[in-house]
């Protein structure tokens, strides 16, 4: 049986335990920007973005983007590339549908639902093996 890669703390958030992933890529379209992070034991992981994404150096905003901003512009998504090579240093899922991740850098992406759609999409994977973890950021929850 495969080892648990989220633990749940308290009832208001799942900690995700891919502290230490690197990114490996970085995703820029117009639909759905995301990340690629790479881990120990050939695992990965994956993000991608659908509602509206926020990256921010403390009181900073590097980035609003996502349905509800407009216009929507993918050259405005180029503060993401900051990340690239960075370490993720926590994350988390928070039960109302927002996903906090903190980078080594100092960079917290925060990403949820717009008032058309679902915000985001997690998924937890190791070679030839099923996922091991699959969420979804809803409106009001995660899935």
């Amino acid at each position: 049986m495969a080892q648990s890669r989220c633990s749940a703390a308290v009832s208001k958030h799942l900690r995700l335990e891919i502290g230490g992933f690197d990114v490996a890529e970085i995703v820029l379209n117009r639909s759905t920007p995301g990340l690629r992070l790479s881990g120990g034991q050939n695992t990965q992981a994956r993000i991608d973005v659908e509602g509206n994404l926020s990256l921010r150096r403390g009181e900073a905003v590097l980035l609003e983007y996502g349905p509800d901003r407009a216009p929507q512009d993918p050259r405005c998504l180029v503060p993401l590339l900051e990340l690239f090579g960075t370490s993720v240093v926590s994350a988390i899922a928070l039960t109302h549908g927002e996903i906090v991740i903190v980078f080594s850098n100092g960079i917290e992406l925060r990403a949820r639902a717009s008032s058309v759609g679902e915000g985001w999409h997690f998924l937890l994977t190791r070679p030839n093996q099923p996922p091991l973890l699959i969420l979804h950021g809803l409106a009001d929850s995660i899935a």
